[in-house]
């Protein structure tokens, strides 16, 4: 047991006194009260409210930057990775079955392009470049020795 500093008993989670079997004017000991006072003001300073709020919303908007950028890159390999600009129609060349001529068809399909990942990997920076403007406030946990 250590009787001149606080947290003597070197609890990193929680508080930890000793007291064996001595009466409660004797033990807990002066630096194991002084942890308990210690450690009884430091909970609500960081616990502020909204800390832990601030804390799961910066968390929270780095992994939607992560699935988001994931989302657009695996669409976009999919689709075909398309190296020029994203396109709604295509034009496919069938041969006519009487004159064998080639002929263009156009159809309705959606292959996205360049634009479409640079736009998506674009959301995704600014959500994970807002997430670091999110800031939680910390406190200052200096051990103070017992006299």
């Amino acid at each position: 047991m250590n009787d001149k500093c606080i947290n003597g008993l070197s609890s990193y989670r929680d508080v930890a006194a000793q007291a064996g079997h001595q009466s409660p004017d004797v033990a807990p000991n002066d630096a194991d009260k002084l942890t308990g006072k210690v450690f009884g003001k430091r909970v609500p300073e960081s616990t502020k409210p909204g800390a832990q709020a601030k804390l799961e919303m910066k968390r929270a908007l780095k992994i939607i930057a992560a699935l988001i950028a994931i989302v657009v890159v695996a669409f976009w390999a999919a689709k075909g990775a398309n190296t020029a600009w994203t396109k709604n129609q295509i034009s496919e060349t069938k041969i006519d079955p009487v004159t064998e001529l080639p002929y263009p068809v156009i159809k309705d399909k959606f292959v996205p392009g360049l634009d479409f990942l640079g736009g998506g990997l674009t959301v995704a920076t600014l959500l994970a470049f807002a997430a670091r403007f999110i800031r939680i406030q910390r406190t200052n946990s200096k051990q103070i020795n017992s006299k």
